[in-house]
């Protein structure tokens, strides 16, 4: 990936989540009330439980909090849990097709399933990409980009993940590339420094709904956790969020972009239940999107009936991959599939919902996968 990809609020706002373990245990104390020594007790025997809570995301998820019973702690459960538990339910012979972003879309599309559109592909390798047009100069790539009715498009690594390494070209003339966030650069320095040595998928961008698209600075996307439950023949979405980006964010992935929010969703009706932004380690609730003002909690998101048929679809189509999530954006001609994958990190569903997401359903799941780690 190039060495000019994170902005300067990713930089910011990494900074301020590098507090020391004395600084996070004295932070949690102020905040609760309790001593130091009862925090690291209480952090200690979660970090060694199940859900191998680290100490950032302990407080981070103010487990701490006497609003939490015991159980309700131990429901907590560490993103370094996320890797083994996949490993545990899932058929990972299925990586490359959820992982690489122009066969999952190829797949999705395949079966009749709504995904952006993918234009060009930057890539040096022999690989093929069928139909679509293959960039493997700065040449090709100027030439692409200054044709009429190419821009704007955003693109994304071809392999990435958590929005790392994403760009939004709004523009470009026969000298220089003009990205959204970012200062315009010339060709060779975008093939070198932005592009690197990786590989990117070029998109149209996603429009959002007209009723979500006063209060986003990009495309904002729904995850859904994904269990498909082969012993019950179903498909099961147990946790829902809301990514929204804003602060003039190019993509929603929430906690290291500054100015984004994430909210809690009633999986089964679409409704936002509550609007969550951070400061440095700590979640804050807020009663209104901070940034615009908009009264969104209680807000029911467009098409979720067909985003959940829509889901259930993809899901059983990579029913091998039994623990899954999906980014689903909303648009006003239906909901839209921005990614599939593998498993699926636990820290935006319990960063939304303020509470762990190893319920007894969800532990259940995974046992019934075969795993003996919850």
């Amino acid at each position: 990936m190039g060495k000019f990809t994170e902005d300067r609020k990713t930089q910011e706002n990494s900074a301020k989540n590098k507090m020391s373990a004395s600084e996070l245990l004295v932070h949690a104390s102020r905040k609760s009330g309790k001593s130091v020594g009862k925090i690291t007790r209480d952090w200690w025997r979660l970090y060694w439980g199940k859900g191998r809570l680290s100490l950032l995301e302990y407080v981070t998820w103010q487990v701490y909090d006497d609003r939490f019973s015991q159980k309700e702690k131990e429901e907590f459960v560490s993103t370094a849990v996320h890797w083994p538990l996949t490993e545990d339910s899932c058929d990972r012979t299925w990586d490359a097709a959820t992982e690489d972003k122009f066969l999952a879309d190829t797949i999705l599309r395949a079966h009749g399933l709504p995904v952006p559109e993918t234009v060009a592909v930057i890539d040096r390798s022999i690989r093929h990409f069928g139909d679509t047009p293959k960039l493997s100069t700065v040449e090709e790539l100027r030439d692409f980009l200054t044709q009429e009715g190419n821009l704007p498009l955003f693109g994304k690594v071809l392999r990435g993940i958590g929005s790392f390494g994403v760009i939004h070209i709004s523009g470009a003339d026969d000298t220089h590339i003009h990205l959204k966030s970012m200062d315009a650069v010339t060709y060779q320095d975008f093939w070198d420094n932005v592009i690197g040595d990786s590989s990117y998928v070029l998109q149209r961008i996603v429009q959002n709904h007209s009723a979500i698209d006063d209060f986003c600075s990009a495309t904002a996307t729904v995850r859904l956790v994904v269990l498909v439950r082969e012993n019950k023949n179903d498909v099961r979405f147990p946790l829902a969020a809301f990514s929204i980006p804003g602060g003039g964010n190019i993509a929603d992935a929430f906690f290291w972009r500054t100015g984004n929010a994430c909210c809690n969703v009633n999986p089964e009706t679409g409704e936002l239940l509550n609007i969550i932004t951070s400061d440095g380690p700590d979640l804050v609730s807020n009663d209104i999107h901070p940034e615009t003002g908009a009264d969104i909690i209680g807000m029911k998101l467009p098409h979720w009936d067909r985003l959940l048929e829509i889901a259930t679809l993809a899901a059983r189509l990579y029913a091998p991959v039994r623990y899954q999530s999906l980014d689903i954006a909303l648009t006003d001609e239906g909901p839209v599939i921005i990614e599939i994958n593998t498993g699926g990190g636990f820290g935006l569903p319990q960063n939304a919902s303020q509470k762990g997401m190893m319920t007894d359903e969800v532990r259940q799941f995974f046992r019934d996968c075969g795993s003996k780690r919850v």
